[in-house]
């Protein structure tokens, strides 16, 4: 793609999928979006713009049995990233749903690497919640971000890294599922505020 592509509904992408484009403006209702997590990478020469109510999400939807799926992998790099206020870079694990003495799925990985970012919106990468009422259901662990903005750049939104609760029923002693850890945030450029 040579000009900007302009997202304005929900578009399904394929696990392992690479967008090379010059520029991607994702508006109000627009998503670039995976549900069973899955690697996601934007390569553009240009700018990635996501407005209010428009979000990249490759989260996993939530599992009644079993072990909960993992959030996405997503890999942007561009030029001028702005996440304006209202836009969503999401990679959160799977809910548990039922009730199972099973894992929720940890948060995915988001690494953006931009000569500016304007940061207004917000990233998530939280584990999934044990939402059953058996004991030992165990909430997922918060994923990893790295920022990399060669210029300067304020954080104005808000960054989600919180690992998922456990088993909702704790009258049981030493039955108690664990919480998920939190995730790890890391940030590189020059005067990050």
């Amino acid at each position: 793609l040579t000009s900007v592509c302009i997202i304005n509904t929900r578009k399904d992408m394929p696990h392992n999928y690479v967008v090379n484009a010059s520029s991607i403006l994702i508006q109000n209702g627009g998503s670039l979006s995976n549900d069973s997590g899955g690697n996601f990478k934007i390569n553009l020469t240009g700018n990635l713009t996501i407005e209010s109510g428009g979000m990249i999400a490759f989260n996993a939807t939530g599992c009644a049995s079993g072990n909960c799926t993992s959030g996405g992998n997503i890999t942007i790099a561009a030029n001028v990233v702005n996440l304006t206020n209202g836009a969503l870079i999401r990679a959160d694990g799977g809910s548990m749903t039922a009730s199972s003495a099973n894992f929720s799925g940890n948060g995915g990985n988001v690494n953006i690497s931009a000569t500016t970012m304007y940061f207004e919106g917000n990233i998530s990468l939280d584990g999934g919640d044990h939402f059953g009422t058996t004991n030992e259901g165990n909430g997922g662990n918060a994923g990893t971000l790295i920022l990399n903005v060669t210029n300067s750049f304020n954080i104005n939104g808000n960054i989600f890294a919180r690992g998922g609760t456990a088993d909702s029923n704790t009258c049981v002693a030493a039955s108690n599922g664990n919480r998920g850890n939190g995730g790890t945030i890391t940030i590189l450029g020059n005067q990050n505020t």
